[in-house]
């Protein structure tokens, strides 16, 4: 009775099993793969999609020059808008760190303005004097120094 339940399995048997759990481990690795090439490809594909150009504003003196009148100072600068869409812009223009005068300019995208400013400069006293303008909650900021002559 003993020797029944112990019975010996056949090399036909053993095969069978062993194709069996090879079949499995095949299928699993399979589908595995399966699975990540598909969500690699949705991620290449979605990552594509969404690149943005190099989008920037640029703000710059195109030519250096001022001049300095009385108590007015004059001076120009351009900004250019990269974005990708048309943008409002603040510019600020302070010196020596005092608000001196607000512009607001739209621009549409990759458009340009050169604007000339003249600010009230009243500081005749023979030192220097930072100006400087700025895009208002962007990080844009250029800046000159200047003296005014007694």
């Amino acid at each position: 009775m003993a020797s029944g339940l112990l019975k010996k399995k056949t090399a036909k048997e053993t095969h069978g099993e062993m194709n069996k759990k090879e079949t499995r481990y095949w299928t699993i690795i399979a589908a595995f793969l399966i699975c990540f090439t598909a969500i690699a490809g949705t991620m290449v594909f979605f990552q594509r999609g969404s690149v943005q150009e190099n989008a920037f504003t640029a703000l710059y003196f195109a030519q250096y020059g001022k001049n300095i009148s009385g108590d007015e100072i004059t001076f120009s600068f351009t900004i250019e808008n990269h974005e990708t869409q048309g943008m409002d812009y603040i510019i600020d223009v302070t010196v020596d760190s005092t608000h001196a005068k607000t512009l607001p300019v739209s621009l549409e995208k990759d458009a340009n303005r050169t604007e000339s400013v003249s600010i009230p400069f009243a500081f005749g006293n023979g030192l220097l004097h930072k100006l400087t303008v700025s895009l208002r909650g962007r990080p844009e900021k250029i800046f000159f120094w200047t003296r005014a002559e007694d």
